[in-house]
């Protein structure tokens, strides 16, 4: 229950008043959760000390806090053995004798975007782990790699009824009603047309590989760099501070020029790591273990390690995602901070005096998709808005199938643009930048998106 009126959205405001200026995830990430920390013990009672430990231990405790922390720890793993086992390079001198421009590049790293399409998680991880020496060669700066690889994800994701993404909100849809001739699989089918968002992400990035649409902001910035001066990820973008030049790259490759290249060590972890998540109704923890276990078995084949390096690596992998861990943690406490603020409240009882039938798609999806950009949460938005907006859109007679596909577009705002989402951290992370750049560069073909969305929400929910 709303206790404070606009002043819930105080924790909100605190976090991106620190991390702009800052650039500073962590402190932002304490300084909202310690604000709102200080709001709850005001509504609730109780020490703010004590509160805000609750709070963190709150969102420890959730369901997928624990699933993340090991299945990125698994992550980290895989890439630092596939690294280990030269599986990585060998992908990247197979693959360049096709994608020999830059064009070629990073239209393959959009296909690839929409093969696999099982996780977004998993996507992120694989397109990164593949392509990314490749586009490094290619002057493509980081920034770019990973908007092209997570706006290819979730959106990719919900648009193919068999991921995730689509079995979770199947669920959804069957348990507010949301069906045709019974079944919820059907009328998540009849939804597909209405994603608008998702089809824009896709489409718009297409374009801009292929130069129809020119790069805005902080990209163009980014490609001059890369271009001119061969930076593609400078230094204070790069999450360990440290830039990285073409250079350093080209020589790298100019090295192992002459060397047979074996693609299959490193298609083969990957098909496993697919197949498996498919097969285990997908479930990637498991995909990402059978995945590491094909990969050590390589690693000794080959001998390409002793046993002591083999465990350092692993270890290594670990340690690589502990900042990750401390950012979801942030993200997922905040999360629980608006929960109990009531932000969700506020928001409905806000828009609901202006709505009506033809705008309810809209309003659904222009409120969702704020909510979640800024720290809502993307599945858990979800769960928070389906019972609150669909018997709205019943009790008014709005479209069903557009009011459900506009939350599940909104949710694929959150994915795609919040700096503290958990597929954001993980493809920068993978990318090797700091999330806030990612934000700042994807904003601009966000916004067009957003404004293209909320025109096709109101028309068609104006006309169906």
């Amino acid at each position: 229950m709303n206790q404070l009126g606009i002043f819930c959205l105080l924790p909100v405001v605190v976090l991106f008043a620190i991390m702009l200026p800052t650039k500073r995830v962590l402190l932002a990430m304490l300084g909202c959760t310690s604000v709102g920390a200080l709001l709850v013990a005001y509504c609730y009672g109780g020490n703010p000390a004590v509160v805000w430990t609750d709070l963190v231990q709150s969102a420890i405790r959730g369901d997928m806090i624990p699933y993340l922390f090991l299945l990125l720890g698994l992550f980290g793993i895989l890439i630092q053995l596939l690294d280990l086992s030269g599986s990585i390079t060998d992908f990247g001198l197979w693959i360049s004798k096709f994608a020999n421009t830059k064009k070629k590049a990073l239209l393959i790293t959009y296909f690839l975007g929409w093969i696999i399409f099982v996780d977004d998680y998993l996507n992120n991880l694989a397109v990164v782990t593949s392509m990314k020496s490749l586009t490094d060669r290619y002057r493509v700066p980081r920034t770019f790699l990973s908007y092209l690889v997570n706006c290819t994800a979730a959106p990719v994701c919900v648009l193919i009824p068999v991921s995730t993404w689509a079995v979770f909100f199947q669920g959804l849809y069957q348990e507010y009603g949301i069906t045709v001739g019974g079944s919820a699989f059907v009328a998540y089918l009849h939804s597909l047309p209405y994603l608008f968002y998702d089809w824009a992400m896709l489409i718009l990035v297409f374009l801009v590989i292929l130069g129809i649409i020119p790069k805005f902001g902080l990209l163009k910035k980014h490609f001059r760099l890369a271009e001119e001066e061969g930076i593609v990820c400078p230094a204070e973008v790069a999450d360990n501070d440290m830039e990285v030049r073409v250079e350093a790259v080209m020589k790298k490759g100019q090295s192992l020029e002459g060397q047979k290249a074996n693609p299959w060590y490193f298609l083969i972890p990957m098909l496993v790591l697919i197949l498996v998540t498919m097969v285990c109704d997908v479930n990637v923890f498991i995909g990402c273990i059978a995945s590491i276990l094909v990969t050590t078995v390589i690693i000794f084949l080959r001998k390409r390690s002793s046993l002591a390096d083999y465990f350092k690596a692993s270890y290594e992998g670990i340690n690589s995602m502990l900042f990750v861990y401390l950012e979801l943690i942030g993200a997922f406490t905040l999360v629980e901070i608006n929960t109990r603020l009531g932000v969700s409240d506020f928001v409905v009882q806000s828009v609901t005096p202006y709505l009506s039938g033809s705008i309810v798609p809209m309003m659904i999806f222009l409120v969702c998709g704020i909510y979640g950009y800024f720290g809502g949460g993307c599945w858990d938005m979800s769960m928070i808005f389906f019972p609150i907006v669909m018997p709205i859109a019943f009790a008014v007679g709005a479209n069903p199938i557009i009011a459900g596909a506009a939350v599940v577009a909104a949710s694929t705002v959150c994915s795609t643009n919040f700096i503290c989402s958990d597929a954001v951290l993980i493809v920068s992370k993978t990318c090797g930048i700091k999330p806030n750049y990612y934000g700042v560069a994807v904003l601009p073909y966000t916004l067009i998106s957003f404004v293209i969305s909320c025109l096709g929400f109101f028309i068609f929910g104006s006309l169906l």
